[in-house]
């Protein structure tokens, strides 16, 4: 498994700890927000995960829509500040 494949298996496990019977399969693809996947609260507990698994600090202006409703753009966030 190289590293991008890593980090996103890290993004989907945050995702499933934030809702433990979710029985959504999440691909790279998978919309959370408009899946019900993740709402409101549940982005902030994923962020502050996020943080602290890649030991990074997201900055406001990339707290977005666009840059947490999939695993492809929460990893393309992540390696952005990394």
């Amino acid at each position: 498994m190289n590293s991008e494949q890593e980090s996103k298996v890290v993004i989907v496990n945050l995702v499933k700890e934030l809702n433990e019977n979710l029985k959504v399969d999440i691909k790279e693809k998978t919309p959370l927000f408009d899946s019900g996947i993740i709402d409101s609260l549940g982005v902030i507990t994923l962020i502050l995960g996020i943080e602290k698994k890649f030991e990074i600090k997201i900055p406001n202006e990339s707290l977005t829509y666009q840059n947490f409703n999939t695993v492809d753009s929460i990893y393309s966030l992540v390696k952005c500040l990394k």
